[in-house]
């Protein structure tokens, strides 16, 4: 299905607080949602019975996370309220799009349809305009993003709890995933600095890192990690020159190889069917009365020719 995508520079500073975000969503996902928050949903099936996401599963969960994010007992819409917004069309974007880039049903559809099958549903409009269709790259980013912020909240949450233990091994995974993760990304980013919405995240999100080593003052096993420094776009660059040219080092004998095998193929290919042809010529002339009698060796092929009742001689040497 081709969906409306808003013809926007997406902002993704809103993953700066994306832990408080990402709790509650998770509590959304697998917590118990009270029957408050399943009214309506149950219509989807109806309208869009070839779906393959379960959207009566994510209006409960979309509903349900709304709840959790909107401010209690205050009329001030902060800029943290905004960024929960954004955070929450970027979940629906996800659970929609997961398992296919083209969904059954678009997001502002869905917003839609909800809002027509429950009227009670944000009947003040708060999401108006704030739950669209994200295209396609930047819902890739924005999940790069969010594995990143992960990461960091795992490593986090690990070296300041004083009653870890044993899961040494656990941290360096987590620092190693994040390595990982970074380097597939920094290469969007190029020296100098890139100042586009993307790459300014990706930077704030490099200095958030960097601070991690100063939270490790509470001994446990994952204080022992020194945590490894996220790679720069120069140093990504020379790894894979490096990796580029061990593969071609290694594999240049084999390329050599090659011809020299197919060269070897063809002289033992031709020499076979000439020794076919002359096979036949001698077949055939000893029929009419003649010899024919050659040698043959890969330096050329030395043929001698007797008539039977000929007095003259004739010989072929061909080298």
């Amino acid at each position: 299905m081709s969906c409306n995508h808003k013809q926007i520079e997406e902002d993704y500073s809103f993953f700066q607080d994306t832990s408080d975000y990402a709790e509650k969503a998770k509590t959304a996902e697998n917590g118990s949602i009270h029957s408050n928050y399943t009214s309506g949903c149950d219509r989807f099936p109806n309208d869009f019975r070839t779906s393959k996401v379960d959207l009566v599963g994510c209006c409960k969960k979309f509903k349900y996370f709304f709840h959790l994010i909107s401010p209690k007992g205050t009329l001030v819409k902060s800029a943290h309220n905004e960024n929960a917004y954004r955070y929450l069309n970027y979940w629906i974007n996800y659970f929609l799009k997961k398992n296919s880039s083209n969904s059954s049903i678009c997001v502002e559809t869905f917003y839609s349809k909800l809002k027509e099958y429950d009227t009670t549903f944000d009947n003040e409009n708060t999401l108006k305009d704030k739950i669209y269709d994200i295209k396609k790259d930047a819902l890739q980013y924005m999940n790069i993003l969010n594995n990143l912020h992960t990461y960091y909240e795992n490593i986090y949450s690990k070296i300041t709890d004083s009653n870890v233990s044993g899961i040494h091994s656990s941290c360096s995974n987590d620092n190693q995933k994040c390595i990982d993760k970074y380097e597939e990304v920094i290469l969007n980013c190029p020296d100098p600095g890139n100042n586009t919405s993307f790459c300014t995240a990706l930077n704030f999100f490099k200095e958030k890192y960097e601070k991690l080593q100063d939270h490790i003052n509470i001994p446990n096993e994952c204080s022992k990690i020194v945590l490894k420094k996220l790679p720069t776009y120069s140093e990504v660059i020379d790894k894979y020159k490096t990796a580029s040219q061990k593969w071609n080092g290694e594999n240049s004998g084999i390329i050599t190889m090659f011809p020299i095998f197919w060269g070897i193929i063809i002289i033992i290919f031709l020499t076979y069917k000439i020794y076919g042809i002359f096979e036949w010529i001698r077949l055939e002339s000893s029929s009419n009365g003649l010899e024919l009698n050659y040698r043959m060796d890969l330096n050329g092929i030395i043929i001698e020719w007797n008539p039977m009742e000929s007095s003259s001689g004739i010989e072929w040497n061909h080298h």
